[in-house]
């Protein structure tokens, strides 16, 4: 099931973030360096949100489920607001890169959970 919503949740991120700057070029006429600027806001806050949350989701709650459950459901929401509004980009963008912060802290720690504790150094390795 992680490899599951990993690969469904991925691949409406990476093809969205090489696409991204033609979408904003397109769809809010944005210059070159806006768009790429509105682009990038997802990394960045991924940089500083992802340790954060993982502190938060994995010391703190521990509810590795209900927190992929909402990452991915704002993530939907967030794709669904670019695609049909016209809302301020760079609030969107914010709303899903927390979301990807939020979804990689929560679901890459459940490796831990399902794989037994003799075999986790191989797990990368793969």
């Amino acid at each position: 099931m992680v490899s599951v919503i990993s690969l469904a949740y991925y691949v409406s991120i990476f093809p969205f973030i090489a696409l991204g700057k033609d979408f904003f070029m397109e769809k809010f006429k944005s210059l070159l360096e806006e768009a790429n600027n509105v682009n990038s806001i997802l990394y960045l806050i991924s940089a500083v949100a992802s340790p954060l949350f993982g502190f938060i989701i994995i010391h703190k709650t521990a509810h590795n489920m209900d927190w992929i459950f909402l990452a991915t459901s704002s993530t939907t929401g967030a794709h669904s607001l670019l695609t049909f509004t016209m809302l301020n980009p760079y609030v969107i963008m914010v709303i899903i890169g927390l979301s990807y912060s939020v979804q990689a802290s929560s679901l890459w720690s459940l490796v831990t959970l399902i794989v037994p504790e003799y075999q986790l150094g191989t797990v990368s390795a793969w």
